[in-house]
C-alpha cells in the first residue's frame, strides 16, 4: 500500500515537473515572436522616418509643387495610367470640324483602336 502511495506520488511530481517545462518553453517560445514582432516595428517605423525626411529634403530643394508634380508622374508610370491619345486629328488651323471626326474615326480603325461589328437585321438570320 505505501509503495502504490509513493508510485502515486512520484507520478504526481513527474506530470508537475512536465507541466513547469511545458509553461517555460511556451513562455519561451512567447518572448521569441514578442521580441520579433518589436524588431518588424522598429524597421518598419524606421522605413518611414527616412522616407519622411527623404521628401522632407526633396521638398526643401524642390519646391512643394515640383516634388508634388514628380511624384503624380511616379504613380501614372507604375500604373500605366493612358495619358496620350491613340489617334490626334487637327486640321491646319487647329481647329476640329466634321472632316476631322471621320480623319480620326478612320485612323481609330486603321489602327485597330476601334472594331467594327457588322450586324444585320433579323431579316437576314436563318430561322431557327
Amino acid at each position: 500500500m505505501q509503495i502504490a502511495t509513493q508510485q502515486k506520488q512520484q507520478a504526481i511530481t513527474i506530470a508537475e515537473g512536465r507541466g513547469q517545462s511545458t509553461r517555460l518553453e511556451q513562455e519561451g517560445i512567447a518572448g521569441g515572436i514578442a521580441a520579433v514582432g518589436k524588431a518588424e516595428g522598429e524597421k518598419i517605423r524606421a522605413v518611414g522616418d527616412a522616407t519622411a525626411q527623404a521628401y522632407t529634403k526633396q521638398a526643401l530643394a524642390l519646391g512643394q509643387a515640383p516634388l508634388a508634380v514628380i511624384e503624380v508622374m511616379k504613380r501614372v508610370s507604375e500604373s500605366k495610367v493612358k495619358i496620350t491619345p491613340d489617334v490626334l486629328v487637327q486640321g491646319a488651323s487647329g481647329e476640329g470640324g466634321s472632316s476631322n471626326v471621320l480623319a480620326a474615326f478612320i485612323a481609330s480603325l486603321m489602327a485597330g483602336t476601334i472594331k467594327v461589328v457588322s450586324g444585320g437585321s433579323d431579316k437576314d438570320k436563318p430561322a431557327a
